[in-house]
């Protein structure tokens, strides 16, 4: 007979899940993001690759984006309640915009280029919206 989980297994697993949801979401947002505006969104540098430019700004992006939930789990037990939909939203657009402007500024190391602040406001905005219902389906199916 198979053990129930533990809260610790339970929050590993969704933590997998998350990251692996969020990696698959964010590297097509980029690619198609890039195909669509491509003299806005530059991917690669002499040195790298398109693939490789979608790789690591995608892995940065989805380190970060992951870390964030126990961050804002452990928000929400200082603050004794839950976080809406709305506020998981905001401080994931809001970290996807710091990310990707942080991420541009290393264009030459990390092959993602964005042509002005209000790119990395409209594709952090994209993200959040595709990232929100990627991982509604994580929920539903787990």
């Amino acid at each position: 007979m198979a053990k129930p989980k533990t809260d610790s297994e339970s929050t590993g697993l969704i933590l997998v899940y998350s990251f692996i949801t969020l990696f698959l979401t964010n590297a097509l947002v980029l690619y198609f993001a890039n195909l669509l505006f491509p003299k806005e969104i530059v991917l690669g540098t002499l040195y790298l690759s398109k693939g490789w430019a979608i790789y690591h700004s995608t892995l940065i992006m989805t380190v970060i984006g992951t870390l964030l939930i126990p961050v804002v789990h452990f928000h929400e037990t200082k603050r004794n309640k839950m976080y809406t939909p709305k506020e998981w939203m905001i401080a994931y657009f809001l970290v996807n915009f710091v990310s990707l402007w942080l991420i541009s500024r290393l264009a030459d190391n990390l092959g993602l280029g964005i042509s002005a602040w209000w790119v990395a406001l409209i594709l952090a905005a994209a993200y959040d919206w595709i990232q929100g219902l990627a991982m509604m389906a994580l929920t539903r199916f787990h």
